[in-house]
C-alpha cells in the first residue's frame, strides 16, 4: 500500500512575492528546496519587457536538480511568448 497523496505549493505563491530590477537580456532564478519526494503540476510566472526590450521575447520555466549549484536539468516547460500587455 502507497503512502497517501497530498498536494502543496512550494516557491513564491502570490503574485508579486518576489520582485526584482533587471536591465536588457538578464535572466534570473529563484532556489526552491523541497523537504520530500514530489512531483510538479504546474509552474507559474508573472513577468513583463523591461527597459527598452524589443516585443516579444521569450520564456521557459526550467526545474534543475542541485549539485553546489544547478546540475542537470530535470524538466523545463514549452517555450512562451512575452509581450508589452503580458
Amino acid at each position: 500500500m502507497q503512502g497517501a497523496l497530498r498536494q502543496g505549493t512550494f516557491g513564491y505563491n502570490q503574485i508579486r512575492s518576489s520582485s526584482r530590477g533587471h536591465g536588457k537580456n538578464v535572466k534570473f532564478g529563484s532556489k526552491f528546496t523541497l523537504t520530500e519526494d514530489g512531483s510538479v503540476n504546474n509552474i507559474s510566472a508573472y513577468m513583463g519587457l523591461g527597459g527598452d526590450a524589443k516585443d516579444p521575447k521569450e520564456a521557459i520555466g526550467v526545474i534543475y536538480s542541485d549539485n553546489s549549484g544547478p546540475d542537470q536539468r530535470i524538466a523545463y516547460t514549452p517555450y512562451e511568448t512575452i509581450g508589452a500587455d503580458a
